[in-house]
């Protein structure tokens, strides 16, 4: 009997020693294998997405010249026409603060090479006048339909 206590505490130590050295190790590994100060990521600044703001950005020369942009940079893909595909893809970015356009993501597609298509015209784009809110300028979500017809 008190042999059989014994190895249950000395299964109980072996335990909370494994435990403890795995507490101990885990920050190590985890936070130990952190970026160099000088890398990209550190280089980022974060900074916080808007929905709405105060003034909303503006492509260059307003909402005319942004059609226009879509209308002389689209190039119908060849495999689409062949299949008769056409449909509206609404396509989601960030103006960032600065005006750039970031992180393009298709919100609603009708096809691969359509999508991708669509992506390459919103990536394509200049700088934006970015959007305001409490005066300063900041990133703002931003949707947009390109829309893919046949004639």
């Amino acid at each position: 009997m008190i042999a059989k206590i014994k190895i249950r505490n000395m299964a109980n130590v072996k335990n909370l020693v494994g435990m403890l050295l795995a507490a101990c190790l885990f920050p190590v590994f985890t936070f130990g294998q952190g970026e160099q100060p000088n890398s990209k990521k550190s280089e980022q600044i974060d900074e916080k997405v808007y929905d709405k703001v105060e003034q909303m950005p503006e492509f260059p020369g307003g909402n005319t010249e942004l059609t226009n942009f879509i209308i002389k940079s689209v190039q119908y893909p060849a495999e689409a026409k062949k299949k008769g595909t056409q449909g509206k893809v609404y396509v989601n970015f960030v103006i960032g603060n600065d005006g750039t356009v970031k992180n393009a993501k298709i919100a609603r597609g009708v096809d691969s090479l359509i999508d991708a298509e669509a992506l390459r015209v919103v990536n394509s784009m200049q700088k934006w006048t970015p959007g305001k809110h409490n005066g300063k300028n900041v990133a703002v979500q931003y949707t947009l339909p390109i829309n893919f017809a046949l004639q």
